[in-house]
């Protein structure tokens, strides 16, 4: 609706600078060829009225001295510098530190905040019908042990 208003400012003040046509003339006088009636003006004062409707609406900008997204303007140079994006770090990220020390085997805090133990190798005694005791003894149970939690090393 604001540039509505100002391009009707704009024409008024076109139509009022304007010399009036004058009565005498047809329609076919104004297209002719020889353009002897026509007499531009040589000093005519531009209005600012325009170009402080800008400066107003530069100061009103919302992004401010940082223009497009992405580009940062420096105050000392004139063309923008592109700022680079930040590189995600999947190695430094807390629910990967707990994922990585659970599979391992390490003591680590859960999402609650509480710190479970590490995994600590309790030999089995086993009174089931296989007789699992037995048959893998508790140096080969440890070593599986230690190996399952070095799988992810």
């Amino acid at each position: 609706m604001d540039n509505r208003n100002r391009a009707k400012r704009i024409v008024n003040m076109a139509l009022q600078s304007s010399p009036p046509p004058s009565s005498s003339t047809s329609t076919n006088e104004d297209f002719s060829s020889d353009h002897s009636s026509y007499h531009p003006q040589q000093n005519v004062d531009i209005s600012t009225e325009l170009e402080d409707s800008e400066d107003n609406e530069e100061r009103r900008d919302p992004e401010g001295p940082v223009g497009n997204l992405g580009e940062i303007n420096h105050p000392d140079s004139d063309e923008p510098v592109k700022g680079r994006k930040r590189v995600r770090n999947f190695d430094r990220w807390a629910k990967n530190i707990r994922k990585r020390k659970r599979t391992a085997g390490q003591e680590y805090r859960n999402v609650r905040g509480s710190i479970v133990p590490a995994k600590v190798f309790t030999p089995v005694v086993c009174s089931c019908r296989f007789k699992c005791s037995e048959q893998v003894s508790s140096e080969n149970q440890e070593a599986i042990h230690v190996m399952f939690y070095q799988l992810t090393s």
